[in-house]
């Protein structure tokens, strides 16, 4: 029997094993944390990628018929989210800048000429989107929590060009017409007597036709 051999292997104590266990703990700790970050990190960005979607679908939306936009008392569900989201629109008035020659282009042309012509009647339209607070206490009323998503677009009441469709109706709501001429300051008031007759609908160009 060797017993030098046997004396030269030496066995694990038990601190070891504990500072061992310790070590793999804090380890699986430490991954276990930066994956569940990544993962929360992931699902905000989802949910703040679905804000804006929604908001932009929002202006789409006002653009095209107003009445089809929604109640924004009540959540909208998107995808696998509940958002709150609300529609604002106050007037901005384009100043056109002086051009330090006068203008080479039509392009130019045409942007002074829109500028001159009411400049008060663009509006500057900004829908805002918030995540629904999804505690126990509040789910069933649906506040308002973060702000997830905000865009805002200047736009032409009068620009019928946009979209034929949403013309076709605008022309046929004669009351809603009248409104926006009214809030553009060219026509009278909804109601008023005297109202000017709406504008043509945008024309298009048929192939052939001959100037």
């Amino acid at each position: 029997m060797n017993t030098a051999a046997s004396h030269s292997i030496r066995g694990v104590t038990l601190i070891e094993v504990v500072l061992a266990a310790a070590l793999l703990g804090t380890l699986a700790v430490t991954v276990g944390a930066l994956l569940a970050h990544m993962q929360g990190a992931r699902t905000r960005e989802d949910q703040r990628l679905g804000a804006y979607e929604l908001a932009n679908r929002k202006v789409l939306e006002y653009l095209d018929d107003r009445k089809a936009v929604g109640d924004d008392n009540l959540p909208q569900e998107y995808d696998r989210w509940r958002y709150r989201w609300s529609i604002s629109e106050e007037p901005v008035e384009l100043v056109a800048r002086a051009p330090a020659a006068a203008p080479s282009t039509a392009a130019a042309s045409r942007s002074a000429a829109i500028a001159s012509q009411h400049p008060d009647r663009f509006r500057l339209l900004t829908v805002s989107v918030w995540a629904v607070d999804e505690t126990a206490a509040a789910r069933s009323s649906a506040p308002r929590g973060e702000l997830l998503a905000q865009i805002a677009r200047v736009y032409d009441p009068l620009n019928l060009s946009r979209n034929p469709d949403a013309a076709g109706r605008l022309m046929d709501d004669k009351q809603e017409l009248q409104r926006r001429l009214f809030d553009s300051g060219i026509g009278p008031a909804p109601g008023a007597k005297g109202s000017p007759p709406p504008p043509p609908p945008p024309s298009r160009g048929t192939r052939g036709s001959k100037p």
